[in-house]
């Protein structure tokens, strides 16, 4: 959302003049409340790249101990920061130029 609020200058006059420039800001990113996690762990990824059942385990390992960190930091919101609330919050906002703005 900052992009377009910052850097509204990128789109030329001509689209700014034809068109409403929008954008949204989903829970969990942002200024909506954002996913906090230990940057320590953060640093621990294991690489993406899975060669072994090993790294596969060791990645759902991994993956495990970084929800569990990033939603105690975060909170219980932590638990509604997916794709799908994200859709059900934009499509409850309804299309922009319904607001009467």
């Amino acid at each position: 959302m900052d992009m377009v609020v910052d850097r509204v200058d990128r789109f030329s006059s001509e689209v700014r003049r034809r068109f409403d420039v929008v954008s949204f800001d989903p829970r969990g990113v942002g200024g909506s409340n954002p996913v906090a996690c230990s940057g320590d762990l953060l640093a621990e990824r294991p690489s993406p790249e899975l060669r072994s059942r090993a790294d596969f385990d060791a990645t759902l390992a991994y993956n495990a101990r970084l929800r569990a960190d990033c939603r105690a930091r975060t909170g219980p919101v932590f638990d509604h920061l997916d794709t799908a609330q994200t859709v059900r919050d934009l499509d409850a906002s309804g299309p922009p130029w319904a607001s009467g703005s």
